[in-house]
């Protein structure tokens, strides 16, 4: 049974103490994964490189957390609709500026 969350990812349901999932994951264990653990590991989780463990607390908070059940449903469209283009689909500039901005952000400029 999934809870209305009230907090927003990237923040923790947790560290606030009106959310409603918070009675559900403080009377659960203290292992369970945040909002925000959970938002830096979509790209792994969608990859399937997350430790056993870490895939269970992953399920088990996007089982519990209305938002990040969301926000877990937005990804998957976007992976799927950008593994759907192809390099001939993106103006060639674009693409360019894309791969700029990814080298660079890449390397931490």
């Amino acid at each position: 049974m999934r809870v209305s969350c009230a907090c927003r990812a990237p923040r923790a349901c947790d560290r606030d103490a009106d959310s409603p999932c918070n009675a559900r994951f403080t009377r659960r264990t203290a292992a369970l994964m945040t909002c925000e653990e959970l938002v830096e590991l979509v790209t792994d989780y969608l990859e399937g490189a997350l430790s056993a463990a870490d895939r269970a607390r992953f399920e088990e908070h996007i089982e519990l957390c209305v938002m990040c059940h969301d926000h877990m449903d937005r990804m998957r469209a976007i992976v799927g609709e950008l593994g759907a283009l192809h390099e001939r689909h993106i103006d060639p500039e674009v693409l360019a500026e894309m791969q700029a901005r990814f080298a660079g952000w890449h390397a931490g400029t």
